[in-house]
């Protein structure tokens, strides 16, 4: 019950419910990593809430089955550190159910979402809006290719409102970057000391 770290990797056959399910005793559970290749779902995430101490989290989230976001709904963790794997037309509802003024550090995996009627950087734009303008670390990884036609700038250009940022990581396959990306990003983030 004293534990406060714990790193879980969770084999394809097992339900992530019935192995998570007795670390949701871990009241003192301050950092919490999850890898599994198949995205938690509502009953999971529910049992993660009652994680009041948690403060760092990586993990995978599908809100398919949720598109609402209801199995999030009323769950405020005061999370510093946020790892996500989502699709991105889910991204903007798990950020506003799960960001907090606290949050330094985001580092999001986006997977396009082929039924998605929003662009990637219309996605970002909207999840932004609920992520503090505090963050001073952002790593956004794009595995592949945007389906519709779109230049660097326009993927990052909605990570520009944070101001503060001074660790960056930008991986996106299938985007050209320009001369003059770099001119744009040297201005949005002027406290930056890691581009990657």
């Amino acid at each position: 019950p004293e534990l406060e770290s714990l790193a879980v990797g969770i084999d394809d056959t097992a339900s992530t419910y019935d192995v998570l399910h007795p670390m949701f005793r871990l009241k003192k559970l301050r950092a919490l990593e999850i890898d599994h290749n198949s995205a938690l779902l509502a009953p999971t995430l529910t049992g993660i809430a009652q994680l009041e101490n948690l403060r760092h989290l990586g993990c995978s989230i599908n809100l398919k089955s949720d598109p609402e976001g209801s199995s999030l709904r009323g769950w405020k963790p005061q999370l510093s550190t946020f790892r996500l794997a989502a699709l991105h037309t889910h991204l903007a509802t798990i950020l506003k159910e799960t960001s907090s003024p606290e949050l330094q550090a985001l580092k999001i995996t986006l997977l396009i979402d082929p039924d998605g009627l929003i662009t990637l950087p219309q996605s970002l734009k909207t999840a932004f809006t609920h992520v503090s303008s505090t963050l001073a670390t952002l790593e956004l990884r794009h595995p592949l290719a945007e389906t519709r036609p779109t230049t660097f700038l326009e993927c990052i250009e909605p990570a520009f409102v944070f101001r503060a940022l001074r660790n960056v990581r930008l991986h996106f396959d299938g985007v050209q970057v320009a001369d003059e990306d770099f001119g744009q990003m040297a201005a949005a983030w002027p406290f930056l000391e890691v581009f990657q």
